[in-house]
């Protein structure tokens, strides 16, 4: 990986999966988005719910940034042919589990 990554096994498996996999794609020639999509507003969870956009942004900047460098999220990488951009974007529930 480019310098600043800091893809690991032992913390933040499911991202830093997610991102290995994503580059390899892009090093194959394609034009990949990965997005994390959190659903804000669901206070089934009342401890740790996603209030709204900004709180999701927030969360998922903090998250990202113990495995990538902040240039990531904002920035599509050309990699081997192909490109890799992340996105966090967020939803609001329809309705609230219960």
């Amino acid at each position: 990986c480019r310098k600043g990554f800091q893809l690991r096994r032992d913390g933040h498996y499911q991202l830093s999966n997610r991102i290995a996999w994503a580059w390899k794609m892009a090093a194959c020639g394609v034009h990949v988005v990965l997005m994390y999509l959190g659903f804000t507003g669901n206070t089934y969870f009342a401890a740790d719910f996603l209030r709204d956009d900004a709180h999701w942004q927030t969360l998922m900047k903090t998250y990202l940034a113990a495995v990538a460098p902040p240039r990531f999220a904002a920035t599509a990488l050309e990699i081997g042919g192909g490109s890799l951009r992340f996105l966090a974007r967020s939803l609001p529930v329809r309705s609230v589990s219960v």
